[in-house]
């Protein structure tokens, strides 16, 4: 039997739908039970068990502790190539960073003080170094984690609070596994963690000051809780709130508020999900004072503090609701404490923000209120750090 795997269906009202990696053997694409003659399919590039293309890893910003990955402490004020490797997958926070190659295996580098590099070692590590010899399909560092081809979900790093998710506060400096079930998909943030299930169920753990594990209280969770009984489909936390849409689209947030940075138009601390606005949304990125998101149509949308031009509107004035930014559309963002940025449709990248330490990555030390265009490149990747350092992939 063949299998082709469908990367877009377009109905015969042109309406489009989203139906990334879904593997069909016969029927119709997004619940339709049949195709007819004025539909159209736009059949994914890697069908057909291919392996992915990947990418090379670029990267810049601050560097002292080895987060670019180059091999130096040198910050850097525009891309720089790491390697000569292709790559999959590419995440960074607070100093560390972390990268899927194309052959599933897990590489780590940056600050490494309490373990976050997960090679069984304290020694910050100045360009990657790979950790363990198993293969993996999904990362998330700030408290480290990583899933395993398994399903299974493994953490590491620092764990005063109960970041790691296995029961205890013992720093661990090489992956140990979380519990037996088997997971989808992985956010961790500097002292807080969330992971959705393979039933589409949501899990939190860690320091819960702010609330920002969701399940009402504030009490520090040493191990995954389930958090109500909704399914999910996309999750994130860097510090101290969580975004996370829903099944059906919408938008959830809660934990920390102080700079409305959960986008329900007030600075009130919520313990358990509140729903942004009444719109649909593909994708949210937080960070640790603001928010970026991508509603269906595309549309860029930020909210939260804005003392360094963060959010992306022109100004540097706090948000409390989100506000759009520009009329362009996009397909990838990211925002870390100071930094952002975005992949327009295109394909070309875009940062703006904090960028004392060249974080931007436009080769100026100029804080930017609006995005601007780094170099002429089409990418495929970003992924900014709390650190001050961004990873990049190209084609």
């Amino acid at each position: 039997m063949d299998i082709i795997t469908i990367k877009y269906w377009v109905n015969g009202d042109g309406d489009i739908s989203d139906t990334s990696h879904l593997s069909l053997s016969s029927g119709g694409a997004g619940g339709a039970s049949k195709l007819t003659s004025s539909d159209t399919l736009i059949i994914d590039e890697n069908s057909g068990g291919g392996v992915p293309t990947g990418f090379d890893l670029w990267a810049w910003g601050y560097n002292s502790n080895g987060a670019v990955g180059d091999g130096t402490t040198t910050d850097r004020h525009s891309p720089v190539q790491i390697g000569s490797s292709t790559w999959k997958l590419i995440v960074c926070s607070g100093g560390s960073s972390l990268g899927i190659l194309n052959d599933d295996t897990l590489w780590g580098w940056g600050w490494n003080r309490y373990g976050a590099v997960g090679d069984g070692t304290t020694v910050n590590r100045l360009s990657p170094v790979q950790v363990g010899s198993s293969t993996w399909k999904s990362i998330s560092v700030g408290g480290s984690h990583a899933i395993l081809n398994d399903d299974t979900l493994w953490g590491w790093g620092q764990n005063n609070l109960g970041q790691v998710g296995d029961g205890t506060t013992t720093q661990r400096l090489s992956p140990v596994q979380i519990g037996s079930s088997t997971w989808k998909s992985i956010s961790g943030g500097s002292s807080s963690s969330l992971g959705i299930l393979n039933d589409d169920t949501l899990w939190a753990w860690g320091y819960n000051y702010y609330g920002q594990i969701g399940d009402g209280g504030t009490t520090t969770r040493l191990s995954p809780v389930q958090i109500g009984s909704s399914t999910w489909k996309s999750i994130d936390i860097l510090a101290s709130t969580s975004h996370c849409i829903l099944n059906d689209d919408t938008l959830w947030a809660w934990g920390r508020n102080d700079y409305g940075q959960i986008g329900d138009g007030g600075t009130t601390e919520r313990h358990s999900p509140v729903q942004i606005g009444s719109s649909t949304w593909k994708s949210v990125n937080g960070g640790e004072y603001g928010c970026l998101a991508l509603l269906n149509d595309d549309t860029l949308w930020g909210w939260g503090r804005n003392s360094y031009g963060e959010i992306g509107d022109g100004t540097t004035t706090q948000r409390l609701s989100p506000v759009q930014i520009g009329s362009s559309t996009w397909k990838s963002i990211g925002i870390s404490s100071q930094t952002s940025h975005a992949i327009l449709n295109d394909d070309t990248l875009w940062g703006w923000g904090w960028n004392r330490y060249g974080a931007v990555g436009d080769g100026t030390t100029i804080d930017r209120h609006s995005p601007d265009q780094i170099g002429s490149s089409t990418w495929k990747s970003v992924a900014p750090g709390g650190g001050g350092h961004v990873l990049g992939g190209i084609e």
